[in-house]
Formats: C-alpha cells, structure tokens, sequence
C-alpha cells in the first residue's frame, strides 16, 4: 500500500483570528451565534463581504439549529457588530425570494473599504 499523499491548497477551512476570539464581544456570544457566525463566514470567499446571502431557511438547515433560533442569533450577532445587513431579503415580482445579504465586519468589503470592526467599539 502507498502513502496517501495529500495536496496544498485543496482543503477548505473557516479561519477565526485568536484575537478575535479573544474579545470581549466574541466571549459574550450564545454558543447558537457563534455557529451562525461560522456558517456565514464559511460562504466568505475573500471578495463577496458585502454579499453573503443567507436565509434563515437555509442557516437553520447547515446548523441543525431551528429557524427561530437562528433569528434569535443573527440579530445576537447584529447587535454584538459581528454582521451589518447590507440588503434586506425580500420575495421578487415572480415569486422568487432573494436572500438577506451580510457584511462581516471583520473583513475589509468587496469594494475595498477597510474592516470596520464594530464589535470593539461596543
């Protein structure tokens, strides 16, 4: 049998900063938020922040966690300064609905502006 050999680059992962899991605001999260935080981040592909669309539908499936709970922990996570929505979900003329888009401020945007940081000034 040969060794298995495995290549750089191909894994994917969430990368969560020491320092900011060592903030105050990080530490004071539900453990339900911080999962959701990881699920969002997880879709960040280093240039759609600003542009992460997520329902709550479709978190709640990926965490396991309830839609209600879901709620509770984006509007958690909202108010830490962890997420700014950047366009609200709606239903479209035909029918189809469209997804609330999130800016984690963690991250510099899409367009280049600089990570805001909002849970430090909280």
């Amino acid at each position: 049998m040969g060794r298995t050999k495995f290549k750089r680059g191909n894994a994917k992962f969430v990368q969560v900063h020491h320092w900011l899991m060592d903030t105050q605001a990080w530490l004071d999260l539900k453990p339900s938020a911080v999962v959701v935080y990881l699920s969002l981040k997880r879709q960040f592909d280093g240039t759609n922040n600003g542009q992460i669309a997520a329902s709550q539908r479709v978190l709640a499936m990926r965490t396991g966690l309830s839609r209600d709970t879901v709620q509770r922990a984006l509007q958690e996570l909202e108010a830490a300064g962890f997420l700014v929505v950047t366009q609200r979900g709606f239903l479209g003329v035909e029918g189809a609905g469209k997804a609330t888009m999130y800016r984690l401020t963690e991250l510099a945007t899409a367009d280049g502006k600089p990570a805001t940081k909002d849970f430090l000034k909280k």
